[in-house]
């Protein structure tokens, strides 16, 4: 299984985009001690699935950028650069509809 972010636009022109998080051994292996060291809420959540509000859209931006930090700095479990980068494409995303509300966002 994989998990990945779903974002519908349900404006005049609608489409969906989905760009992918992580397998579930690589959210197991990299995510999960990452989100237990820093006492995530809404990263952990991601495995699981969740729709997103709009008002929430901030917290789980500042728990990704945590997140990618830790990842970065962690040394001891040699991370792959592209768990990373998936991070960062995640925290565009999510910052490029940020304030768009005709969007549904869906993540798991």
């Amino acid at each position: 299984m994989s998990i990945g972010l779903v974002i519908a636009s349900h404006g005049p022109t609608q489409h969906g985009d989905f760009i992918p998080i992580a397998t579930e051994e690589s959210f197991q292996k990299y995510w999960q001690p990452g989100c237990t060291a820093l006492h995530l809420q809404w990263v952990p959540l991601f495995r699981a699935g969740l729709p997103l509000q709009h008002e929430d859209i901030s917290a789980v931006i500042e728990e990704l950028g945590l997140l990618k930090h830790w990842l970065s700095c962690n040394t001891a479990m040699a991370v792959p650069h592209d768990v990373v980068l998936r991070i960062e494409q995640i925290i565009h995303a999510l910052r490029k509809i940020q304030g768009d509300t005709p969007v549904e966002v869906y993540i798991g």
